[in-house]
């Protein structure tokens, strides 16, 4: 399992670490300092969400190189492959997550109005909603490659909508928010991140099963 997350980590610091990249970040990132101030956090999380949308590339790299078809041949178990990978994409958000921790803690040192609860709200809620984000996405890249995250962000922007629409869930997510209990609420959270991940975990392992029906056909 290490050997496939490992496998994962070197494609994507292949990515992360060029220098066009680096620099275009890095620019972003002080423009958004001079010009947005105490703010600028708003474009450091729009960053770290693109550093997890770049988990895509992952699947692209293992279509083109035919790494799918390759593992089929290894007597590594499908259920081993699928969770390596799960388990490398949430070490990717929560690293992602404290990085944006620590850029928002090196701008409350020049901007006022910053307080310590606010540094460490940010970095919890963006870890939260990467992982929902991408725990939904993942199944669908599974199945559809390149075109996976293109249909499950149009899914997500469907469901967004039904469910702020027709259920309140904007209501009910607010009303949780302001629970008296923190204790109970970090509880609830956590609730649910499990039981979402392990049900996008559960469904890609049965496409990637699928996957590899279809190779041997």
């Amino acid at each position: 399992m290490l050997g496939l997350m490992l496998k994962d980590y070197y494609q994507l610091r292949d990515k992360w670490f060029k220098k066009s990249y680096l620099l275009s970040v890095s620019f972003s990132l002080i423009i958004a300092i001079i010009f947005l101030k105490s703010d600028s956090w708003i474009v450091a999380t729009l960053v770290s969400m693109i550093m997890i949308n770049s988990i895509q590339s992952l699947f692209l790299s293992d279509n083109k190189n035919s790494w799918i078809n390759f593992l089929t041949t290894l007597s590594i178990k499908k259920s081993i492959s699928v969770l390596a990978r799960y388990l490398f994409v949430i070490i990717v958000c929560a690293v992602t997550a404290i990085l944006n921790g620590l850029f928002f803690l090196v701008i409350s040192l020049f901007f006022k109005g910053i307080t310590t609860e606010s540094i460490m709200i940010v970095p919890i809620c963006l870890f939260t909603v990467a992982i929902i984000y991408i725990s939904f996405i993942l199944p669908f890249l599974y199945a559809f490659q390149q075109n996976g995250l293109t249909v499950g962000v149009l899914l997500i922007l469907g469901v967004a909508f039904v469910s702020i629409r027709f259920f309140g869930i904007l209501s009910k997510i607010k009303k949780l928010i302001l629970l008296d209990s923190k204790i109970e609420l970090i509880f609830l959270v956590a609730l649910a991140l499990i039981i979402t991940v392990t049900l996008s975990y559960s469904v890609a392992y049965v496409i990637s099963l699928i996957e590899s029906v279809k190779y041997f056909v």
